[in-house]
């Protein structure tokens, strides 16, 4: 279909008026036998007659300007017949035609290359060459030579595309009825589907980024100006008067990713964004008028997939693809560019149009055709990528015996001016490149190639590294991954924690650069993605399906009652027990379980190697089943598991949508009989695999007689490979038996003895699996209250990072096949090897951490925990192993000169920076964990968790200092903790610099957060946040030459200061909160400390140790917590 784009001709920057014909040239129009003819056959107001073609790319006649100067201007452009004067012709006639080796030929004239510095206008001359890389074209309707001083209308047609070679070609391959629009559009140029003109003069500012790099635009500019594709520069004044109004697109510059260190030029078409008086261009285009094709992954894997092996691709590139396809002069006042106040016309396809991909691709969609037609191959595409797969002809095929080679490629696109950028073309091989994959035909594979990991896994880990990430880069990093899911299917269930954190983010434009701290979920996300993009595998089978096996298989599910299934006409029902409902465990998590249980029903029977369709009811389930992932947390652990039991046992599942008064699992999920099927009791048991998510669900017993009469019980008879006995006691008992569907590469034949303890939640939970109560008088409730009371034993950033943990360890024995009777509660010598695998790679410290977590789900789980001696003696051969890579750096502590720097940085007078200063000393002073003081909301205060204005009381001391009570600690979640601000130097003072705020912000209620502060432009108030308070300092240290620092970096400098000020160790540890010895880690410039407490010993042994000696000076006593050896411990390295 051709492209089509609504305009309105009442409204052209032309109007119809007549002319005086004493001004015009008398003389007639020459054309130059290379020069483009107008069209004969468009309809103009000159010619009523003339017969009509409708075209989406021409317009009605415009009228004519009311301004003679832009009348002649008009004129002169249509055919480029700007009048010389007598020194030009002089200066042509005599010139070495080698001075126009980079000129551009336009319609029989010579355009000089232009500078993005020069102002100097184009200079023209007729030649007779025809042979040239562009085509100038000219408005078909416009004939009228205008007066020799008129000044140029600088719009025109440029490509280097032959509009009579593609009509001729689309001819005779008869393609003319669907391209047909192609050669007009290389003719005349194609609209950009800009659904109003240009009315008023709008020019915004050039993005920071085109700023930042002058040379990349200025360097874009000389090269399109050398190609002929701009025209100018112009000043706004004159411009305006050439062509009326028009309007620019902030410039912006981007790196490309294929290409390190070189830069594209985008044109911000989608700029403003919240202007009701200037829309921008990209909002006025209907993207769905400007399709094209596009080769996507599944197109070409299917076609390898049954591709012979002696079969070979080659890949094509299109040389500046956008630039070749012309706009039409009309269109081209939307796309100006603006730089350094001058102004250049436009007359190509721009990037960062919304129309700009489908009008190359038009021509793109043709050339695919053509090329496919006149080789005999198949021919994909992906933007300007081309990829040519050649196969063996045959006789009588009068191409047999001769292959397709590049040659016949530029062959066949040389007439038509394609511009294939030769330098980029891969030759015909068995392996090639393709959308950012390796394929190989001769084996059938698809893989991931090694530069591409490389730089994949060097985004992730900075984004993993990052501690608030951006929405732009989570979104890059989705992308990443939702392509190398292409090749690594098990992966897409692990996007869905990503993609969850990822919808959080603001989607209010001005809110764009917020930034967030990554969820553990979409954490433990990344660190799969990590683990599998190092180890591999990286590539995927490309093998056709296995042959379908028509049986009838159907689930459902109810909340009323629980699971039905129905296979080959054969029902089975299972009860949800009470309790299986909670916030992420609904109706769509039990329709997917009966999928699972489905699944495990024809895997238990031995089906193997086969493509089956399965019917299910939740639309939700079907659509996450296509898409491989689930923003629920449970319904995606499930899918996961179907994934993996379907490939281990090489089962394609393509799940169907029916509705329900069509499914016949529907009576069963609702506990009731269907009639006119067989009641089969389950032949599976719920396997100690599903033991963590099916303490909810029991079979449901039957005495009926088993038929052994259906098709696919007929089919497993056949099949001796898989026949195997059941125990019919076993079956009675399944419900006694717990299972987790989470384990890869398990056999689910293996019927391994069930434990009672055996864990009945999801691994990766940190809540008790299984309570029985000793006392049968206790009340049931209590095994719900329990687990609660738990959950609530550990810090949710503790919790995390043992859930963490576990996730990990589980992986690791996924990777390995450890079987589930080691996994939990774990083996000793699993444990070991766990701990032996991070060997080389990490720290001691955090082998110790993951273990640590593994421990508190053994206890949880009333699990006997099988840590012994051996296991830690491996985490000292992983500590003394440990990389230098893996070994942090000690936090570098705040100092008093830092705090100065702030002091006098700072804005005091500003309520925003008053609160931060006043944050930074009491953090500082009070040895406070930055998270004890600051939370993340900017407009609720929660006084159960943060401090408030109210909850400083005055001491008893006599020397001024106040008692802050924490609501909430790391180390007591429930009463919190009370510290003392010390009064200090009047610069530093903590107390007057939260009085200073106070005094600034005075209406703000002692309810408020702490460290709220007014806002100028409104009566409210904010609190002040976290990551507020870290841009705000770091800002003001970066501008002095420091370092960042975090927010623990004030616990730290806090304790070294005191204790360099000759604070005695253990009030230092007493004011810092300390019950152990931990505070020890915090200790930095222990010269300072040590010279400060452990000089000038009296070593007079016969002195009284309780005399004073006046005479002679001495040390503050060292107390007992003092550390014997400094040089000793890694708690003192680390912090």
């Amino acid at each position: 279909m051709p492209l089509r784009c609504s305009r309105r001709p009442d409204l052209p920057f032309l109007v119809n008026l007549p002319l005086d014909p004493a001004i015009l040239d008398p003389s007639p129009v020459n054309f130059h036998p290379n020069q483009a003819i107008p069209d004969p056959f468009v309809t103009s107001p000159s010619r009523p007659n003339a017969p009509s073609i409708t075209h989406s790319h021409i317009r009605p006649q415009p009228r004519k300007p009311t301004d003679l100067k832009h009348q002649l201007a008009a004129f002169d452009v249509a055919h480029g017949t700007t009048p010389l004067s007598s020194a030009q012709h002089q200066h042509r006639s005599t010139a070495d035609p080698s001075t126009y080796a980079n000129s551009t030929r336009a319609d029989g004239l010579l355009t000089e290359s232009h500078s993005a510095t020069d102002s100097t206008a184009p200079v023209d001359v007729t030649l007779t060459s025809a042979t040239t890389p562009l085509t100038f074209a000219p408005c078909a309707d416009l004939t009228i030579t205008g007066p020799k001083g008129a000044a140029p209308d600088p719009r025109r047609v440029v490509t280097p595309l032959c509009p009579d070679a593609w009509e001729s070609e689309l001819r005779e391959l008869g393609l003319l009825d669907e391209f047909g629009d192609i050669p007009s559009g290389l003719r005349h140029g194609f609209h950009i589907g800009a659904s109003d003109p240009v009315t008023t003069l709008y020019i915004p500012k050039n993005h920071a980024s085109a700023i930042l790099h002058p040379n990349a635009v200025e360097k874009h500019i000389n090269t399109e100006l050398r190609a002929g594709r701009y025209s100018g520069p112009f000043s706004k004044t004159d411009l305006l008067n050439l062509i009326g109004p028009f309007r620019t697109a902030p410039l912006g510059v981007v790196e490309k990713a294929s290409a390190p260190g070189n830069f594209r030029i985008i044109q911000d078409f989608s700029y403003p964004h919240d202007d009701p008086l200037h829309h921008s261009l990209n909002s006025q285009i209907d993207g769905d008028e400007f399709t094209c094709t596009w080769g996507f992954f599944a197109d070409v894997a299917s076609f390898v997939s049954q591709a012979p092996p002696s079969a070979e691709g080659a890949t094509f590139d299109v040389e500046s693809a956008y630039r070749r396809i012309p706009v039409h002069p009309d269109d081209q006042p939307h796309i100006v560019v603006m730089w350094n106040n001058q102004f250049y016309v436009d007359h190509a396809v721009p990037f960062g149009a919304a129309s700009s991909n489908g009008l190359f691709g038009r021509c793109g969609d043709a050339m695919e055709i053509i090329l496919s037609k006149r080789t005999n191959c198949r021919v994909f595409k992906w933007v300007d990528d081309y990829l040519v797969i050649r196969t063996p002809l045959l006789p009588p095929h009068p191409a047999a015996h001769r292959l397709t080679t590049e040659d016949d490629i530029y062959t066949i696109a040389k007439p038509l001016g394609w511009p294939w950028k030769e330098v980029k073309t891969h030759p015909f091989a068995t392996i090639f490149a393709y959308l950012g994959f390796e394929w190989d035909l001769s084996h059938k594979l698809v893989s991931i190639p090694l530069a591409k990991r490389e730089k994949y896994l060097v985004r992730l880990r900075t984004w993993k590294s990052t501690p608030s990430v951006s929405l732009k880069d989570t979104q890059a990093v989705i992308g990443t991954l939702v392509h190398c899911c292409l090749v690594i299917t098990e992966g897409r269930p692990r996007l869905a924690g990503i993609i969850a954190f990822g919808a959080i983010f603001p989607q209010a434009w001005k809110q764009r650069f917020t930034k967030l701290r990554a969820s553990p979920r979409a954490q433990d996300d990344i660190d799969w993605w990590i683990t599998r993009l190092s180890n591999g595998p990286f590539h995927c089978s490309l093998a056709p399906p296995p042959p379908p096996v028509d049986i009838p298989i159907y689930s459902d599910a109810s909340t009323s009652f629980g699971l039905g299934i129905v296979i080959d006409g054969k029902w089975s029902s299972w009860k949800l027990l009470h309790g299986w409902k909670n916030k992420d465990r609904g109706i769509g998590w039990a329709e997917a379980v009966a999928v699972e249980m489905a699944l495990e029903t024809v895997i238990a029977q031995g089906l193997t190697d086969a493509s089956i369709s399965m019917h299910c009811d939740n639309q939700g389930i079907v659509h996450a089943w296509k898409a491989g992932r689930s923003r629920n947390v449970e319904q995606n652990l499930v899918i996961t598991r179907i994934a993996a039991r379907a490939a281990e046992h090489n089962l394609w599942v393509n799940l169907i949508y029916v509705n329900t008064a069509a499914n016949p699992a529907d009576k069963p999920s609702r506990g009731l009989t269907p009639p006119g099927l067989i009641h089969h009791y389950n032949p599976i048991t719920i396997p100690r695999l599903f033991a963590l998510s099916w303490k909810h669900v029991t079979p449901i017993p039957t005495s009926l007689h088993h038929h052994p009469s259906t098709r696919m019980e007929r089919l497993f008879q056949n099949n001796k490979q898989h026949k195997r006995k059941s125990s019919t006691d076993d079956n009675h008992k399944a419900h006694k038996r717990t299972h987790k569907l989470a384990i890869k590469k398990q056999d689910s034949r293996a019927k391994p003895k069930i434990r009672q303890n055996t864990p009945t939640k999801p691994i990766m939970q940190l809540i008790p699996s299984e309570l029985i109560a000793p006392v049968t008088t206790l009340p049931t409730a209590f095994q719900f209250q329990v687990p609660f009371v738990l959950q609530s034993s550990l810090a949710s950033g503790t919790a995390a990072n043992y859930q963490s943990a576990v996730n990990i360890y589980t992986r690791f024995c996924d990777t390995h096949g450890v079987h589930a009777n080691l996994r939990f509660p774990s083996n000793e010598f699993v444990l070991c090897a766990f701990a032996a695998s991070l060997a080389g790679k990490y720290s001691g410290s955090y082998a110790q951490s993951l273990l640590s977590g593994l421990k508190y789900w053994h206890i949880i789980q009333n699990f006997a925990w099988q840590g012994s001696p051996r296991l830690q003696l491996v985490i000292k051969g992983v500590t003394n192993l440990s990389p230098a890579s893996a070994r942090r750096e000690p936090r570098a502590p705040i100092t008093t000169s830092m705090l100065a720097t702030l002091r006098d940085r700072l804005d005091l007078n500003l309520a925003l920076d008053a609160a931060t200063f006043a944050a930074a000393l009491i953090a500082f002073w009070c040895q406070c964990r930055l998270g004890e003081l600051l939370g993340s909301a900017k407009r609720t205060h929660d006084p159960r968790r943060y401090p408030s204005r109210n909850s400083i009381n005055p001491s008893t001391s006599p020397h001024g200092s106040r008692i802050l009570q924490l609501p909430r600690t790391k180390s007591n979640q429930s009463r919190g903790e009370t510290i003392i601000i010390t009064n200090q130097s009047h610069p530093l003072d903590p107390m007057a610099a939260l009085n200073h705020l106070f005094t600034l912000s005075p209406d703000i209620p002692s309810s408020a957060h702490l460290f709220a502060y007014s806002t100028p432009t409104s009566n409210d108030f904010k609190c002040l946040t976290k990551e507020v308070f870290l841009k705000r300092i770091n800002e003001i240290w970066s501008q002095a030459g420091l370092r960042r620092h975090t927010g623990h970096s004030f616990r730290i400098g806090g304790t070294s200061a005191l204790l360099k000020a000759g604070v005695p160790p253990d009030v230092v540890r007493s004011m810092g909160r300390w019950s152990s010895d931990a505070h020890l880690r915090y200790w930095r410039d222990l010269d300072e400390i040590a010279a400060r407490h452990a000089s000038l010993i009296d070593t007079n042994t016969s002195q009284n140790p309780n005399q004073n000696v006046d005479s002679q000076p001495t040390a503050p006593t060292v107390p007992s917590s003092m550390p014997r050896r400094s040089t000793r411990t890694s708690r003192s390295q680390q912090a």
